[in-house]
C-alpha cells in the first residue's frame, strides 16, 4: 500500500503493481484522479433484495438512527454533521481498550 493517499503516491503504487487491462474499483478521490479509462458498472438492486446486497450498510444505518434517537431524542439538521462525526468516532473506537 502507498504510504499516503495523494495522487502522486497512488500513481506510483499502481504503476508498480498493476498490469495492463486490470480492473480496479475506485473509491477515493486520489484514485479517481489516476483513472485514465473507466467503465461505469451500474447495479440496480430490487428493494426486496437490498438487505442481502449490502447488509452492513443497513445495520450501520439502523445503529446510527438508534444512537441519535436514543441518546439525543432527535436532532436539528443544523448539527447533523457533528452528530454523524460523533457516531463514526464512537463506532471506530468500539473495540479500543485504554
Amino acid at each position: 500500500m502507498p504510504l499516503s493517499m495523494c495522487r502522486k503516491s497512488v500513481e506510483a503504487f499502481l504503476g508498480r503493481h498493476l498490469r495492463t487491462a486490470q480492473t480496479v474499483k475506485l473509491i477515493l478521490p486520489a484514485l479517481s484522479a489516476v483513472d485514465k479509462e473507466h467503465e461505469h458498472l451500474k447495479k440496480v438492486t430490487p428493494p426486496e433484495e437490498a438487505r442481502t446486497c449490502l447488509p452492513l450498510v443497513h445495520i450501520m444505518t439502523g445503529n446510527m438512527k438508534k444512537f441519535i434517537n436514543g441518546t439525543f431524542h432527535g436532532i436539528s439538521s443544523h448539527y447533523l454533521q457533528e452528530y454523524l462525526d460523533e457516531f463514526c468516532h464512537l463506532f471506530n473506537r468500539r473495540f479500543w481498550v485504554p
